[in-house]
């Protein structure tokens, strides 16, 4: 009986809404509690359920799909647009499409015994309460937590009088940014009503830490430790890992291409900014020929626009699979989307950052905060600061230094096992943990990145 979990096979739905740096993680742990003995189901866009059921995963489908918003190329260029994607996604593919989201997410999680949300369905506490089911929200990068104490490290957030006067500056300043998700509340207010449930004015993206029974942070606390306000009732897991493919997954060009030479410099804009990348794919083949390195351009399925001739040690690929080839490289330049920074990370080679939009340039200063890599803002890209900021990145030691221990750390942890557990915990407390229970303390916390199952 759904609710009522005591040990033995679960059904578990995760709701995971976005690009496949949206989906790797929530495969990743679905794959992990189908390893224990759980049937796990993900609900997510129609495009992406080729690869769910190639990972032996059940699906079920999520509207909107990118097909249902227009010319996949077009969108995708209005989504990572640098100053207006932000608003574009919520405004254009989020808003509009609330009721049906929700109603898809409640016919894929009938039946389940918990549900796993990202932070795009908005609905996804909602859903939980309906079904009387334990609810875990799942963050994929930090800036998602809208900490006072760490808040994401981009934009007014950054001006001095507001680092000089946090937590409080900080606190006004999400208050007022929480204003703009009044449209969303009101959609969810209407839902509640028709599905008979009380009102509920927290906000989705702001409280949902405070309904959870358990709030999912699905990266490392060595890349973000959590914030002072996030340690009750959050853990910080690890990054999952879902790698499709590995060395025998490469190409034979590429293989042959990585066997001829020395590590090379692997450029890549991810499943996303890809399909904008305006120049970034010719200034990277002139700068890998200035400073004399080999590298390997990963284009996309559909590449945009590319040299008509490539320098000698440059290859141009659609794709390959991210740990095979990171793991041969000597750095990464990439968008900083969290997916490929955590491909990145793992991989123990420094990168250079070269955020669009999103939560890419909150990422890239974590990584530069570490020392593990450097930013280059995309406003800036040209071919003499990406030579400066590469040479820079490739002839100072202590980057590597820096990298390789990051490195370590994350490939110590377990993160989809971690999820897992946490999942499990919650279940198993009190024979079942009902949606907004006061008993979640009952329910001790992993050490984040390990698993003791």
């Amino acid at each position: 009986m759904p609710g009522h979990y005591l040990g033995g096979m679960a059904r578990i739905a995760l709701a995971a809404f976005g690009s496949l740096g949206d989906l790797h993680p929530f495969l990743a742990v679905a794959e992990t509690l189908r390893t224990r003995g759980h049937d796990p189901v993900v609900i997510t866009h129609a495009g992406h359920r080729a690869r769910v059921e190639r990972a032996g995963i059940g699906f079920a489908p999520l509207r909107p799909d990118i097909s249902d918003l227009g010319d996949p190329a077009e969108v995708m260029r209005k989504a990572m647009d640098r100053l207006r994607g932000s608003d574009y996604v919520i405004r254009t593919m989020t808003v509009p499409w609330i009721r049906r989201t929700t109603d898809d997410v409640l016919a894929g999680a009938t039946g389940a015994d918990a549900l796993v949300s990202s932070s795009l369905v908005l609905g996804g506490g909602a859903v939980a309460e309906r079904l009387g089911i334990p609810w875990f929200p799942a963050a994929l990068q930090p800036g998602v937590l809208m900490s006072p104490w760490d808040p994401p490290r981009i934009s007014l957030f950054g001006w001095p009088i507001v680092r000089a006067t946090r937590p409080w500056s900080v606190q006004v300043l999400l208050r007022l940014a929480a204003l703009s998700m009044l449209p969303v509340m009101a959609v969810l207010a209407r839902l509640r009503r028709d599905w008979g449930l009380p009102p509920d004015g927290s906000n989705p993206l702001f409280d949902s830490h405070r309904r959870a029974a358990r709030f999912l942070a699905l990266y490392s606390a060595h890349f973000s430790p959590l914030p002072p306000d996030r340690r009750t009732n959050t853990v910080a897991t690890g990054f999952p890992f879902h790698d499709e493919g590995g060395d025998d997954d490469l190409s034979p060009a590429l293989r042959a291409f990585l066997a001829d030479g020395e590590a090379p410099v692997t450029f890549t804009l991810g499943s996303s900014a890809v399909w904008t990348a305006g120049d970034f794919h010719h200034v990277a083949a002139r700068v890998a020929a200035e400073l004399g390195v080999r590298a390997v351009l990963l284009v996309g399925e559909e590449p945009g626009p590319l040299p008509a001739v490539l320098p000698d040690g440059v290859i141009a690929v659609p794709y390959a699979p991210h740990r095979a080839l990171f793991t041969r490289s000597r750095a990464i330049v990439h968008q900083g989307g969290i997916g490929t920074t955590a491909q990145a990370l793992r991989s123990g080679h420094p990168s250079l950052v070269v955020p669009f939009s999103h939560d890419q340039p909150d990422n890239g200063a974590r990584v530069a905060a570490l020392g593990a890599g450097l930013v280059l803002a995309r406003a800036r890209l040209q071919t003499n600061t990406m030579r400066r900021a590469l040479a820079r990145l490739l002839g100072e030691p202590s980057f590597r230094a820096a990298a390789s221990r990051v490195g370590e750390q994350i490939r110590a942890e377990d993160g989809a096992g971690t999820a897992a557990t946490v999942i499990e915990q919650g279940l198993r407390a009190r024979g079942g943990l009902l949606y907004g229970s006061p008993s979640n303390s009952a329910i001790p916390l992993v050490p984040s990145g390990k698993d003791p199952a």
